[in-house]
């Protein structure tokens, strides 16, 4: 298919990074899509070793070496897509074309709140109402989008932001399309659960508390159950810990991808648990999943309950815990269903036709192309320098400097 630019001169993603994650797959799929199906250039800015670029490097984008000491020259007229951790970065690009524009996509809640961490101590409240401000205008000129509603919500209970969860403009994420053999429901009577995705500081204490949650189970359920990890990361350690003190099969796996993940996902999984981008892994293949939220590292293993992805709100792929949902699902709910055929057949079709509507490649590549086209912040950008001003005072960037002249 060839289709229109849509007055797009060209696209550049910039997202470097060498480790394996459902936020790579997402732009590598995007930029390569895009690339075969649209007359729209595509450039990627990648480290030497990164994963995006050894991904990308026998196709037809062009590639842009990328290193954190350097700056970034852009001389061609293009439109950025960024994520919001890279705010800072983008505002230190050295464009030459006065038409380069910016789009920065919200794929994570806390990538921008999470600088506050280490600045809460000189953020005063007038400051973060400038820069609420700057993110207003942001906003207001199509510059900032949210892949869904609670990575909104993290960000206007910070900044104070305007918009409601209607006037808001979403650009959900995907994951790669599939047309092979679709999952069955199993008679077997083994119950195989699978997480999928990184088993990382922000994940591991969603996936202990549904593991605890099995773990509660009358033994008649609970020794038929398989946990199966499929990932890696750096709380692997500590959940393997985890793991050996319940009364449940485990089993961790090194990462599966491509074809290799699909087939096994479709023979040997029958219930899915997952956030982000590895819900729509299970949910493409007709594999019924849950939808577990963010949360804090050192949360208790708490009673609550549990939903399928299909009933997400706002286009959710997580939300951040303590949540004001109310989910329908206690852990015992879930695997009643799950073992009923009718009431799995039931879910399994909803999350697949969830994931069809709302998250398949065409769609939301359709929906960037459109929102890439109305952005107007052109950089360099006011709001954007204000946030820099704010977020980075001179002895950051002076730390920078003895960080960069003595070493490690």
């Amino acid at each position: 298919m060839n289709k229109n630019n849509y007055s797009i001169p060209s696209i550049t993603f910039f997202y470097p990074s060498t480790i394996v994650g459902g936020a790579e797959y997402l732009y590598i799929r995007l930029a390569k899509y895009i690339s075969e199906s649209y007359n729209i250039p595509v450039y990627v800015l990648d480290y030497t070793d990164g994963f995006l670029r050894k991904n990308l490097e026998a196709t037809s984008i062009k590639l842009v070496e990328f290193t954190d000491d350097t700056s970034v020259v852009i001389d061609y007229e293009t439109i950025i897509v960024t994520p919001f951790c890279h705010l800072f970065k983008i505002n230190s690009f050295k464009v030459t074309n006065n038409n380069t524009r910016v789009l920065f996509w919200s794929i994570h809640p806390t990538h921008f709140t999470n600088y506050f961490i280490t600045r809460n101590w000189f953020i005063t409240n007038n400051a973060i109402k400038k820069i609420g401000n700057a993110f207003s205008n942001l906003m207001q000129n199509g510059g900032m989008v949210y892949m869904d509603y609670p990575n909104y919500i993290e960000n206007q209970n910070k900044l104070a932001l305007p918009f409601t969860k209607e006037s808001l403009h979403y650009l959900p994420i995907c994951c790669n399309p599939y047309q092979g053999t679709l999952h069955q429901f199993s008679n077997n009577n083994n119950i195989n659960v699978c997480w999928l995705g990184r088993i990382a500081t922000d994940k591991v204490s969603a996936i202990e508390n549904f593991a605890w949650h099995l773990n509660q189970l009358p033994a008649e359920h609970r020794n038929r159950i398989n946990f199966i990890i499929i990932g890696n990361g750096e709380e692997e350690t500590r959940l393997k810990s985890f793991f050996s003190k319940l009364d449940i099969r485990f089993e961790f796996k090194d990462t599966l991808l491509g074809d290799t993940l699909n087939e096994y996902l479709v023979k040997e999984i029958d219930l899915g648990v997952a956030m982000g981008t590895s819900l729509l892994e299970f949910a493409k293949l007709k594999i019924p999943v849950v939808m577990v939220d963010l949360m804090p590292y050192d949360t208790q293993i708490l009673d609550n309950k549990f939903q399928w992805l299909y009933e997400a709100e706002g286009f959710s792929m997580g939300n951040i815990y303590p949540t004001t949902n109310k989910y329908k699902h206690s852990i015992t709910d879930i695997i009643n269903q799950i073992t009923n055929e009718k009431s799995y057949n039931e879910i399994a079709s909803a999350c697949n036709l969830y994931y069809l509507n709302n998250h398949a490649l065409e769609a939301v590549t359709n929906n960037l192309i459109q929102l890439l086209n109305n952005t107007s912040v052109v950089l360099p950008d006011k709001s954007i320098d204000n946030i820099t001003a704010i977020m980075n005072p001179w002895y950051f960037r002076f730390l920078k400097k003895l960080k960069n002249q003595f070493g490690r």
